[in-house]
C-alpha cells in the first residue's frame, strides 16, 4: 500500500496566509489542525502541525477556510479569473512572449466600422490591398495585429476627416468672396 501524498509548501503558506486573514488564534488553529487530521498531533501533543498533515487533509481545511471567508490571491493582489460566472475577467497584465493572443470580437467589430468610414480609392477591395502593402498581413489574425490596424485605421480616418474639413472651408472661402476678388457665385 502506498504511503499518503504529503502536504505540500503552497498548502503550507494558504495555512498560514489564512491563520493570518481569518485572525484566528493558536488554539483554534490547533482545534482545526486535530480535527482534519488526527495525525497532525502525533509528533507532539502539545503542539500540533500542519507539515504532519497529508495532501487531502490539508485540501479539506482550506476549503473549509474558504467557506469561512477565507479568499485565495494571486502574487501581486490578482484575484483568480475564474469566478464560475460565465467568461473569465479580463487581465491587463504583460503576457509571456511565448504566449499569443487571438483578436477579440470588439476588435474585428472596431475594424470593421472603421473600414465603413474611410473612403478607399479602389473601391472593392481597398482595405484588402492596404492591409497587405502596408500591415504586410493577409487577415488580421491577432490581438498585436488588430491594435496595430485599428491605430493606423484611425489615423487614416481623422486625416481624411481633416482634408474634408480643409476642403469645406477652401471651398466655402471661394465661394463667399465677391467675383471682383476671384470668387464665383453658387448655382
Amino acid at each position: 500500500m502506498t504511503e499518503p501524498r504529503k502536504i505540500d509548501s503552497v498548502q503550507i503558506k494558504l495555512l498560514h496566509i489564512a491563520k493570518a486573514k481569518l485572525k484566528i488564534t493558536d488554539e483554534e488553529y490547533r482545534a482545526l489542525l486535530i480535527k482534519f487530521s488526527p495525525t497532525s498531533w502525533d509528533m507532539d501533543p502539545a503542539h500540533p502541525s500542519c507539515k504532519a498533515m497529508t495532501y487531502a487533509e490539508a485540501s479539506a481545511l482550506i476549503d473549509h477556510l474558504k467557506a469561512k471567508g477565507f479568499k485565495i490571491v494571486r502574487r501581486g493582489g490578482v484575484p483568480p479569473t475564474n469566478t464560475g460566472q460565465g467568461d473569465p475577467a479580463p487581465t491587463k497584465r504583460k503576457l509571456p512572449p511565448s504566449i499569443t493572443q487571438m483578436v477579440t470580437n470588439e476588435q474585428l467589430k472596431m475594424i470593421l466600422h472603421l473600414k465603413a468610414d474611410i473612403r478607399w480609392r479602389i473601391m472593392p477591395d481597398g482595405y484588402d490591398r492596404w492591409l497587405k502593402k502596408y500591415m504586410q498581413i493577409e487577415r488580421v489574425a491577432t490581438a498585436k495585429q488588430a491594435q496595430k490596424v485599428i491605430e493606423a485605421l484611425k489615423a487614416m480616418k481623422a486625416r481624411q476627416q481633416n482634408e474634408d474639413s480643409i476642403k469645406a472651408q477652401q471651398g466655402q472661402q471661394f465661394y463667399d468672396r465677391p467675383a471682383s476678388e476671384g470668387g464665383n457665385y453658387r448655382w
